[in-house]
């Protein structure tokens, strides 16, 4: 049945259809829109418009939209760490460029990806040539760093701007950028691992590779600073990263590098097929291979202490007292 529109519901005088057109098109929804269907075409389930807690005014705000993809098969078996891949979308439109300053070097540890609903959120790592213990953050410990998505392919920034008009003259406005962007991001992964806690002694646990993702319809341009020039170019994705600091007594504790990912519009088709999603297939196939080290928050890396540095991932074993002692008793002896 067709439904029937009155009368009344008609545009004031003054006002074109091409007029409300315009403001859609520029409003950032049309693009909203887009990603939604092309996630759902890759199996993601979808949550518009999804609310979280701003830590720093206690309100209630909106992301775009929170995407998740289980990365197991609930009809093979029932793991006890079900991985997941969940993205939180911010999506932007301009007519005018956002700039990314790049930074000259690369971080070697970052806040990224969060892994968020893991029963412990570091590893020790002892050995049986040592008393030292080793504490590394779960992506650590999973070797997610090697992967060239972590470090090796994107740029990175801290600092970018989108562009304005002042008159005749194109202006950069940071604040623009940071709190249309950066600034959600970064408050909606932190709600959402804070969400997503699970306790030690549950019986199943989800790991959230949580990836805070922006997708802009507009012109994207790196800038690398040089001593003789400034150097321009397009780049449809850049790594930005976001530092902060807390009151927090443990000192090794009191700080942390966030990163989001900023992906222009044609290139997030390329991002999550060639990318992300070969990322996220490793980070299933290791959750599943080292789920008793993840689910104890504790592993055993034989002859850690004279094969150093060791490689985490590939030797890494389920702790167990025999191993942990069998080569430190006569070194203790000895002393």
């Amino acid at each position: 049945m067709k439904i029937q529109n009155p009368e009344t519901n008609q545009l004031p005088q003054g006002i074109e259809i091409n007029d409300i057109k315009l403001a859609v098109d520029s409003s950032g929804y049309p693009l909203q829109t887009i990603i939604a269907q092309k996630l759902l075409d890759k199996d993601f389930m979808i949550q518009d418009e999804w609310s979280y807690v701003d830590s720093q005014s206690n309100s209630l705000r909106t992301m775009d939209i929170v995407a998740q993809k289980m990365l197991w098969n609930l009809e093979k078996y029932q793991p006890r760490i079900r991985p997941e891949l969940n993205l939180l979308i911010e999506c932007k439109q301009s007519n005018l460029p956002y700039i990314f300053f790049l930074n000259n070097t690369k971080p070697i540890r970052y806040e990224f990806p969060i892994i968020a609903g893991v029963p412990h959120e570091e590893i020790t790592i002892s050995s049986n040539d040592t008393i030292s213990t080793y504490i590394n953050p779960v992506y650590a410990t999973l070797g997610l760093e090697a992967e060239a998505f972590f470090r090796e392919t994107p740029e990175f920034c801290s600092t970018f701007s989108k562009c304005s008009r002042r008159g005749k003259n194109i202006e950069l406005s940071g604040s623009d950028a940071y709190n249309g962007l950066v600034l959600p991001l970064i408050k909606a992964t932190q709600y959402f691992e804070s969400s997503q806690k699970s306790k030690s002694s549950a019986v199943y646990h989800d790991a959230h590779l949580t990836i805070p993702l922006g997708i802009v319809d507009a012109p994207m341009f790196g800038v690398r600073v040089l001593e003789k020039g400034n150097e321009l170019f397009p780049l449809p994705w850049v790594r930005v990263l976001k530092h902060e600091s807390f009151e927090n007594n443990e000192a090794y504790n009191n700080q942390k590098l966030y990163a989001l990912d900023v992906v222009h519009k044609d290139y997030f088709d390329t991002y999550m097929n060639e990318h992300l999603i070969p990322f996220a297939k490793v980070f299933s196939e290791r959750v599943h291979k080292h789920e008793k080290v993840l689910l104890a928050g504790k592993g055993f890396i034989r002859d850690m202490e004279s094969q150093w540095p060791p490689s985490l991932e590939e030797r890494l074993e389920v702790k167990s007292f025999i191993k942990r002692t069998s080569n430190l008793i006569p070194k203790l002896l000895k002393k």
